[in-house]
């Protein structure tokens, strides 16, 4: 970084550059401006501009070799008087450029040279500020509490075991599938010819199956979007949700979908509202969600159903109503509401339907089902419910199938004709517990 000095006469000038060790006459000559020039001298003084604009130009070796001994009065640095644009019109290119040679070479002082870093020289300043950055006391002009260091170093050691586990996973699963692979090979191996042709007829039939099942789930998901009993998961709860519940929301969806695939008469699954935060969660945790065979809008559903027809058959299922849902037909369209609150809007959903003129009802399921406590359902555990109900047309089956078992009484149990299964959870966090997870559209009080 050059700095320029007060105006020098040229007498100051002409003596400054002939002081110069190795530099020719003519060149202290040519240093002098003429008496309508503007004198300046620059200073070379912070190192690395210095060592740039030594590599930039072509430094002879006198030039290299030369240390510039006059130091400013102002700067304590280095320097040599040179003409400013527009000075004598009798200096030459060759001894300008070489004059800046020299100035440019002028030896750093942690190198060995003589001259000093100004006081406010871009190097010193650096230095402050890692200092001050390695003792926490400044972060972009801010004071850093204790405190926030060490949450950020907290933060920084959960990120790295986080690394590491994941990459320990990855690590263990590959051994997993290279030690399965070489045990199948093993395996084929050993058998005879008779075997080998009998396990390849084999796989070849499970596969077959396999594509079949999947044809055949493919065709069922067509035909509930045309004529299947309509589902809504309203997600127009922008506001509502911490980025923690936004993110289980959307792996609830993810429940959804897939229990509905598996489900030997699906529904037609609307998305609506899908805009703000959980549309981002969506388009980052769900991969491949563009193709899913829903029906996914960012528009609210009032807008989708706005006919007065279709608005008749629109039935928000809430625990805070008083009517309980009863048989359904086919052009019942229920309404779900997509939101992990951990119970803190109070009936949000009941008066979201009563402000839009409709309908209201909350699942049968204190009057079939008896319970040791509260029941909380979860998005996809009342989506299940309903799938369940479409298939057998019966709430208590449905019940005995969905709800987990901690929350049902021995006699329940011992009246359920099969086990119950649990819900499957992936993570704590990703989905909570039906006992800490609340959306308010789907909460059944027994």
């Amino acid at each position: 970084m050059s700095a320029l000095t007060p105006a020098a006469t040229p007498a100051e000038a002409a003596k400054a550059a002939a002081e110069i060790p190795g530099l020719q006459p003519s060149h202290a000559e040519t240093a002098a401006p003429g008496p309508t020039s503007q004198p300046a001298a620059v200073s070379a003084t912070a190192a690395g501009s210095a060592n740039t604009t030594a590599g930039a130009t072509d430094v002879s070796a006198q030039a290299a070799s030369t240390p510039a001994t006059e130091a400013s009065p102002d700067m304590g640095a280095p320097s040599a008087a040179l003409p400013v644009a527009g000075g004598a019109a009798t200096t030459d290119a060759a001894d300008t450029s070489s004059m800046i040679k020299v100035v440019a070479t002028a030896p750093h002082p942690a190198e060995g040279g003589d001259g000093a870093f100004p006081v406010n020289s871009p190097a010193v300043d650096n230095e402050e500020d890692d200092g001050q950055a390695a003792e926490g006391t400044e972060d972009h002009g801010q004071p850093i509490s204790k405190n926030q260091l060490k949450k950020r170093a907290k933060l920084q050691r959960r990120l790295e075991i986080k690394a590491m586990k994941k990459a320990q996973e990855k690590q263990k699963k590959a051994e997993v599938q290279a030690r399965k692979k070489a045990e199948g090979a093993a395996r084929l191996a050993a058998m005879t010819p008779d075997e080998l042709a009998a396990h390849t007829a084999a796989r070849r039939a499970h596969l077959e199956e396999r594509r079949l099942a999947e044809q055949q789930k493919h065709a069922r998901l067509k035909q509930a979007l045309e004529s299947g009993q309509r589902v809504v998961i309203d997600l127009d709860f922008e506001g509502c949700m911490t980025e923690t519940e936004v993110h289980s929301m959307a792996h609830q969806l993810q429940h959804c979908y897939a229990a509905n695939n598996q489900a030997a008469v699906p529904c037609h699954l609307y998305l609506t509202g899908v805009t703000g935060q959980i549309k981002q969660a969506i388009q980052r945790q769900l991969a491949g969600f563009e193709n899913w065979q829903v029906t996914a809008s960012d528009k609210p559903y009032m807008d989708l159903f706005g006919s007065e027809q279709q608005r008749t058959h629109l039935v928000y299922l809430t625990a805070d109503s008083e009517q309980e849902l009863g048989e359904l037909a086919p052009e019942d369209i229920l309404i779900i509401g997509g939101l992990v609150d951990r119970n803190r809007h109070k009936n949000i959903c009941f008066n979201r339907a009563k402000n839009q003129g409709i309908r209201t009802a909350q699942l049968p399921i204190g009057k079939l089902l008896q319970v040791t406590g509260s029941v909380v359902l979860t998005v996809n555990q009342v989506v299940e419910i309903l799938l369940e109900y479409n298939t057998q047309r019966d709430w208590k089956a449905a019940f005995l199938k969905v709800v987990p078992q901690r929350k049902r009484a021995a006699a329940d149990d011992a009246a359920s004709d099969q086990p119950a299964t649990k819900q499957p959870r992936t993570d704590a966090e990703e989905v909570p517990p039906a006992e800490h997870s609340q959306p308010a559209g789907q909460e059944q009080h027994a």
